[in-house]
C-alpha cells in the first residue's frame, strides 16, 4: 500500500490544498520549494498530522491563527492509497474467512482525518473511510445481492479497518531535523540507573529499535534479545558469535554510512566505525565510536553535519528493515541537511534516489543546492498568497502548492526551464560562480534526451554541462549575456524552419540571432546539419530508430503502438528520473556520439 494523494484543508495556514504524487512521470521524490515563511513546514506537519495525534491540550494549535477565537468546523487531511496484490489478497481473505465475499477488487482508499471544533474548542476526532472504485459490497451464500459492508456488519466494519490500520497502513516519517542527542551508552535489555528520567528511557528505547533495525538488515533472523543472551552468557562459543554479530554490525555502518560520508566529503580525515559493548549491573549496553586517525570520538562529540548525515542514514535506510511495518514508507524531510555545505548537498541528493527503494520522500527546500533536475519536474512551488506585498502585515495566510509544470506553464515567457525555480527562490548568481562549456538546447525534453543518453552511454567522456531552454526563439537574452561574459557555449538546434531569418525553427532561429546579436554566433550556434549531412531537416527524435522510439514511449504508455511525440518525450523523462537501462542500437548512439565529439571539438577551438 502506498499514499498517492494528501488533500488539506483548514490546517493552520491552509484553506485547502491538494498534494497529487501521481500526475507526473514516476517518481519517489517531491521537493516543496519556496522561500521562508512560505508554508512548507505547515504542509509536512498536516501530512504528519494524518498518522500522528495531537497531545492532549494541544489540538488548538492546528486551527488558523486569525480563527482561534471562533472557528467551528473541521481541520481534515484525506489520504488517498493504492492498494497492491498483498494488500488486496490481505482484505479478500479477510472478508472469506467472516463467511463473505467480495463483489470487487479493492484498488484504493480513501481515509479522511478531522477533528472537529465548535468555537475554536476541540470537540472529538473523526475518520471516514471510502473505498473505491464502488464501494466495500460483501455477500454470503445466503444472500442474492451485494452490501456495503459497513450496512451489512458494520462490527465487522471497524473490525477491517483497525486491521488495515494496524497492518496494512503505510508508515509516515517526519523529520524536522536528523541533528538527535545519540546516547552515549545504549542499553539492550534495561535501563540500570533508576534515575533516568522519562525522556531518557523513550531515547534508549528508539535506539534500541535502531540497533535491531540494523540487526535485521544484515539479517533477518539477528534478533536484540538474541544478541543480549549471547552476551549476558560467559560462554566462550556464544560471546565468538556475539562479537562476531558487532563486527557485522560495525562493516554495515561503515558501508551504509561512512563510505557514503567519505565519497560526498573524500579530502576530510578517514573515519571508521567501532562498536564496543559492556555491562552495568545486569545490563548489557553497546557504545557506537568513531574512529578519526588514532583518535576515538562519541556521536556527539562529531560536528553538526557529520551528526546530521549519521542520524539521517541511521534513521531511514535501517528503518525500511522492519519486519513488522509494511507498505511504502513516506519519509518528510524539512529543510535537510542545513548543516552541510552546498557541494555536499548537491552530493546528499544522490542518496535520495537510494533510500526510495520501499519508500517515498517528500522535503522542504529554500536552497537550489537541493534541488535536481531529476526531481524537479515532480516539484510543488509553495506560496502564501494570502500576503500580497512584502510590507502587508495585516493579511490572512493562505498557502498554496503548485505543482512545476503548472506553474511554468503559467509563466511562459522563460528563456529557460527552471529559471522560474530560481526566481521563486530569488537566487542571484554569484559573480565568483561563472559558468563555461555549456550547451544550450531547444527546450527541456531535448534536454533531458541528451542528458540521459550521455549520462547512460558516454558518461566519463564529455565534461560539458546542457541548459535547458524553453524554446529555440526565447535565447535572445541569455545569448547577449553569455556574449558580454565570454563565456564559452555551444547551441545545438534542430535542423527545422526554412533557411531564412524570418521563418520557424532552428535554422531560422540561428540567422536571425546572427544578424540582431552578432555574427560572431557562427562559432556558437548550429543545427544539426552542421554536424553531419544526414541530420538535414532532423528534429532530435529522428536520431533514435523508429522502433526504439516505440519502445520508449511504451514505458509510459504500455499499449501505444504508433509513434507519439508527447508519448515519447515522457517515456524519455521517465528513464532519465529513474536513471534506467535502455539497450540502444549501435547506429543510434553513433548519433549521438558525432554530436558530442562535435561539441567537443567546438569547445576545443573556441579555447584558441
Amino acid at each position: 500500500m502506498k499514499y498517492t494523494k494528501f488533500i488539506i484543508k483548514k490546517f493552520k495556514g491552509i484553506d485547502k490544498l491538494e498534494l497529487d504524487l501521481t500526475k507526473y512521470p514516476t517518481s519517489k521524490v517531491f521537493p516543496l520549494v519556496g522561500l521562508n515563511e512560505s508554508g512548507k513546514t505547515t504542509i509536512l506537519e498536516a501530512i504528519n498530522f494524518f498518522q500522528e495525534d495531537l497531545d492532549g491540550g494541544k489540538e488548538h494549535e492546528i486551527i488558523h491563527k486569525r480563527d482561534k477565537g471562533v472557528f467551528s468546523g473541521d481541520v481534515e487531511v484525506e489520504a488517498v492509497l493504492e492498494l497492491d496484490l498483498e494488500d488486496q489478497k490481505f482484505i479478500n481473505n479477510f472478508i472469506i474467512k467472516k463467511g463473505y465475499s467480495l463483489e470487487k477488487t479493492i484498488e484504493s482508499i480513501f481515509i479522511s482525518k478531522k477533528y472537529n471544533f465548535k468555537n475554536a474548542s476541540f470537540v472529538k476526532p473523526q475518520y471516514t473511510w471510502v473505498w473505491n472504485p464502488s464501494g466495500l459490497n460483501i455477500k454470503n451464500s445466503r444472500q442474492k445481492k451485494f452490501e456495503k459492508l459497513f450496512d451489512r456488519d458494520n462490527p465487522l466494519w471497524v473490525e477491517l479497518t483497525d486491521e488495515i490500520k494496524n497492518n496494512l497502513l503505510p508508515i509516515i516519517l517526519y523529520f524536522p531535523d536528523f541533528i538527535f542527542k545519540f546516547p552515549e551508552r545504549i542499553f539492550l535489555n534495561e535501563t540500570p540507573n533508576p534515575s533516568y528520567s522519562g525522556e531518557d528511557k523513550i531515547r534508549q528505547e528508539k535506539y534500541r529499535n535502531v540497533v535491531q533495525d540494523i540487526l535485521s538488515s544484515i539479517n533477518p533472523v539477528y534478533s536484540l534479545s538474541d544478541l543480549v543472551d549471547k552476551l549476558k552468557s560467559g560462554e566462550s562459543q556464544k560471546e565468538e558469535s556475539a562479537n562476531q554479530i558487532l563486527r557485522d554490525m560495525e562493516t554495515e555502518l561503515n558501508e551504509k554510512i561512512l563510505d557514503y560520508w567519505n565519497g560526498i566529503f573524500p579530502n576530510t580525515p578517514r573515519k571508521t566505525i567501532k562498536i564496543e559493548h559492556g555491562k552495568d549491573l545486569e545490563a548489557i549496553y553497546l557504545q557506537i565510536k568513531i574512529n578519526e586517525g588514532a583518535t576515538t570520538f562519541y556521536i556527539d562529540e562529531r560536528s553538526l553535519g557529520f551528526r546530521w548525515f549519521f542520524g539521517f542514514i541511521l534513521f531511514t535506510e535501517f528503518r525500511k528493515a522492519r519486519m513488522d511495518e509494511n507498505g511504502e514508507y513516506l519519509f518528510l524531510f524539512d529543510e535537510p541537511a542545513n548543516n552541510l555545505n552546498q557541494t555536499s548537498q548537491q552530493k546528499l541528493l544522490t542518496l535520495f534516489s537510494k533510500i526510495t527503494d520501499k519508500a517515498k520522500i517528500i522535503y522542504a527546500t529554500h536552497s537550489h543546492h537541493l534541488l535536481d533536475t531529476k526531481f524537479i519536474l515532480n516539484a510543488f512551488v509553495i506560496k502564501d498568497d494570502g500576503r500580497e506585498t512584502e510590507n502587508d502585515y495585516n493579511y490572512r495566510q493562505n498557502i498554496k502548492a503548485t505543482p512545476y509544470q503548472q506553474f511554468f506553464a503559467k509563466n511562459p515567457n522563460q528563456q529557460s526551464h527552471f529559471q522560474l525555480i530560481l526566481d521563486v527562490l530569488k537566487f542571484v548568481e554569484h559573480p565568483f560562480e561563472l559558468t563555461d562549456s555549456i550547451v544550450f538546447f531547444e527546450g527541456k525534453f531535448d534536454y533531458y534526451v541528451f542528458k540521459w543518453i550521455k549520462e547512460q552511454f558516454f558518461n566519463d567522456k564529455y565534461d560539458f554541462k546542457f541548459y535547458p531552454g524553453s524554446g529555440v526563439d526565447k535565447y535572445e537574452n541569455v545569448l547577449r549575456e553569455y556574449l558580454a561574459h565570454n563565456r564559452k557555449f555551444i547551441a545545438v538546434f534542430d535542423d527545422d524552419g526554412t533557411d531564412t531569418k524570418r521563418g520557424r525553427g532552428g535554422k531560422s532561429a540561428r540567422l536571425r540571432y546572427m544578424d540582431e546579436i552578432s555574427i560572431e554566433l557562427k562559432k556558437n550556434v548550429f543545427t544539426l546539419s552542421h554536424i553531419d549531412n544526414n541530420f538535414s531537416g532532423f528534429e532530435t527524435e529522428n536520431l533514435f530508430k523508429e522502433d526504439e522510439k516505440i519502445k520508449i514511449q511504451q514505458i509510459f504508455s504500455p499499449n501505444s503502438t504508433e509513434y507519439n511525440k508527447g508519448e515519447f518525450n515522457t517515456g524519455i523523462q521517465q528513464l532519465f528520473i529513474e536513471g534506467k537501462n535502455f539497450e540502444l542500437s549501435e547506429d543510434t548512439k553513433n548519433n549521438f556520439k558525432k554530436i558530442f565529439d562535435f561539441i567537443k571539438n567546438k569547445f576545443s577551438e573556441l579555447e584558441k
